[in-house]
C-alpha cells in the first residue's frame, strides 16, 4: 500500500527532463557534503564525516570527535543541519529512477521503490543521533555512536542495493535490450 502511493506521488516526476533536474540537484548537493568531509578532514587529521566512516566503533567516533576540535565539531552540527535535507533529495533521485526503470508490470515495483523511504528513514535515525552525540559532548555514549555507526551500514547497504538494482535495469534494457521502454 506504501510501495502504490510512493508510486502515485513520485510517477509524475519521473519524466526525462525532471528526472535530470533532481539528479542535478543531488549532484549539487552531493559536491557541497564532499567539500564539508574535506573541510572536516582537514581540521581533523584525515578524519571526516562521520557518516563516511565505514562501521566505526564507539571508540573510533570517540577519537574522531576529540581531533576535530570544537571548529570541526561547529563544522559537523552545521553540516548536519544541511544534511537535513540531502536524504529528501538523493531519496527523490533514486526513488524516481526506479520508478522509471522499474516498469508497472514488474512485480517487483511495490516493493522496490520501498528502498529509498528506508534509506532516508535510516539516515535520518543516523543523523539525529550524531546530532545527540554532538550536543552533549564532551560526555560520549558509546551505544548511540554504536548504534549511529549500524545505521549508517544499513543505509549504506541500501544505496549499494539501489545502485546494483538501477545498473541491472540499465543494463538488461540499454544492452541486453531486455525489458520494455
Amino acid at each position: 500500500m506504501l510501495g502504490r502511493l510512493l508510486l502515485h506521488l513520485i510517477e509524475p516526476i519521473s519524466s526525462n527532463q525532471k528526472l535530470l533536474v533532481i539528479w542535478l540537484l543531488f549532484v549539487a548537493f552531493f559536491l557541497w557534503m564532499s567539500r564539508l568531509d574535506g573541510q572536516l578532514q582537514d581540521v581533523g587529521g584525515g578524519m571526516g564525516v562521520l557518516d563516511l566512516q565505514f562501521a566505526f566503533t564507539a571508540e573510533k567516533g570517540r577519537q574522531i570527535l576529540e581531533v576535530w576540535g570544537e571548529n570541526g565539531r561547529a563544522l559537523a552540527r552545521q553540516g548536519l543541519i544541511w544534511d537535513c535535507v540531502y536524504p529528501l533529495v538523493y531519496g527523490l533521485a533514486f526513488e524516481a529512477t526506479l520508478i522509471r526503470l522499474f516498469s508497472s508490470t514488474s512485480r517487483w515495483r511495490n516493493l522496490i521503490v520501498l528502498l529509498p523511504l528506508w534509506t532516508i528513514l535510516f539516515d535520518y535515525g543516523e543523523n539525529f543521533l550524531h546530532w545527540q552525540t554532538l550536543r552533549i559532548y564532551p560526555i560520549i555514549d558509546g551505544a548511540v555512536l554504536q548504534l549511529a555507526s549500524s545505521w549508517a551500514l544499513v543505509k549504506w547497504a541500501l544505496v549499494a542495493t539501489m545502485i546494483f538494482l538501477m545498473g541491472y535495469k540499465l543494463v538488461r534494457r540499454q544492452f541486453l535490450k531486455l525489458d520494455p521502454a
